[in-house]
């Protein structure tokens, strides 16, 4: 959490994370009203502490999910993909 904070250059209110027991874990739940009630009362460092947060509370695992399922059962994705391109792959026997 202090490297995150020095990260933004906003270190000076780690000792306020500390003092409210924020850490690494409940870091991407906080809000507007945490910042607040922490003392982050200026604009310019909440708006920039929010759109970190937001980045943290989205990963890249969650941002690229793959679609999940068995090889009995693929995903409706991969099942739609498989259907068009045999349907191109018949029209292109069909019309030669």
């Amino acid at each position: 959490m202090i490297k995150w904070l020095t990260s933004l250059e906003l270190e000076e209110h780690c000792p306020a994370f500390q003092q409210k027991g924020i850490t690494g874990k409940n870091l991407a739940a906080l809000t507007a009203a945490d910042l607040d009630e922490m003392g982050v009362k200026k604009l310019g460092p909440k708006k920039k502490l929010l759109k970190s947060l937001r980045e943290l509370g989205s990963p890249k695992e969650q941002r690229y999910k793959l679609p999940t399922g068995t090889i009995d059962s693929p995903p409706e994705e991969i099942k739609s993909f498989v259907d068009l391109r045999s349907r191109s792959r018949q029209n292109q026997l069909h019309n030669n």
